[in-house]
């Protein structure tokens, strides 16, 4: 009797203990995973949503006051290095650059008569300097020979001034001549196209933004962390367009200046007001082909990475 009375006592404070120990034992488990997976997976990275796809940008323009005769390329087309994206009209520039070559011609038909002319003067002036020694001619006749030389002179070196302008001349118009062209600057896509034909545009008015086929992602990391992170570090990429998909890259370019320094009013502690905030460094990160490949990247993008610390680097 006494027993079963014990018993009966005993079993809800085995059951007490349990309902303590066992979720405090959970705990102290997902303590122990998380501070495993931290040291194995967390640790060694420094990682950042800061980042986007990114290329080199290039800006097409006119390097010539005219009007667009045609456009040959529109927004989202893949272009080559020297292809062929506009075309002024070069009407006018023709007709300068037969202006030129007239002038040209008349130029060098001058310095031929100047250069015969002073040839002549050259005879007319060695002769009469003997026949002056000899007593054949007077002091008077001498200068007025030697006055013609010098003239001839003169106009030789004027016509060909003239011609050498006139040379100069022709060439920058035919160099303007190129310029109603307007190729690609490098192997990429139309991202955006400014103008339309008819439009008369500036020099340096842009007509369109072209972005390089090479495609990186650009990374504002905390200067906080900048100090672990060295040149070709190994980087996990999450592209947020694509879910579950895991690019893999370097680091090919780690920033000198706070990208704040470039911003159009940079902190300054002159005025004594400073609040301190945690400044981020740019670093480029190069992407590595797989036997997936990489999947179509657009700039501006956002992505996630993860970046091995050094020490730890692979």
């Amino acid at each position: 009797m006494n027993g079963s009375v014990t018993t009966g006592k005993l079993i809800p404070a085995a059951n007490s203990w349990s309902r303590i120990l066992y979720p405090v034992l959970i705990v102290l488990c997902l303590i122990i995973l998380y501070i495993i997976y931290w040291a194995i997976f967390k640790r060694p990275f420094a990682s950042t949503d800061d980042a986007m796809v990114d290329s080199d940008r290039y800006t097409v323009s006119s390097r010539i006051l005219d009007r667009i005769d045609s456009l040959f390329v529109d927004e989202g087309d893949t272009v080559h290095e020297g292809q062929l994206m506009a075309l002024l009209d070069d009407s006018l520039l023709k007709a300068d650059s037969a202006r030129g070559q007239a002038t040209l011609s008349a130029a060098n038909g001058n310095v031929a008569l100047s250069g015969v002319n002073f040839q002549q003067a050259r005879k007319d002036y060695d002769r009469a300097l003997r026949e002056l020694k000899q007593g054949i001619i007077t002091r008077e006749q001498f200068e007025h020979v030697s006055q013609a030389f010098q003239n001839a002179q003169v106009n030789n070196e004027v016509a060909n001034a003239n011609f050498a302008a006139a040379d100069a001349s022709l060439a920058a118009s035919l160099l303007n001549l190129t310029y109603a062209n307007i190729r690609s600057p490098a192997n990429g896509t139309v991202a955006r196209k400014w103008v339309s034909k008819g439009d008369v545009v500036q020099p340096s008015q842009p007509l369109y933004t072209l972005y390089g086929r090479e495609k990186r992602i650009t990374v504002f990391i905390e200067e906080t962390k900048i100090g672990s992170i060295r040149l070709h570090a190994p980087v996990t990429i999450h592209v947020d367009t694509y879910k579950g998909v895991t690019l893999k890259g370097r680091v090919t370019m780690i920033g000198t200046a706070a990208a704040s320094q470039f911003s159009l009013l940079p902190s300054n502690n002159a005025a004594g007001n400073f609040t301190k905030v945690t400044q981020r460094i740019p670093l480029w990160v190069g992407l590595s082909e797989d036997r997936n490949g990489i999947p179509p990247l657009a700039p501006g993008m956002s992505a996630e990475v993860s970046i091995r610390k050094s020490g730890d680097v692979r």
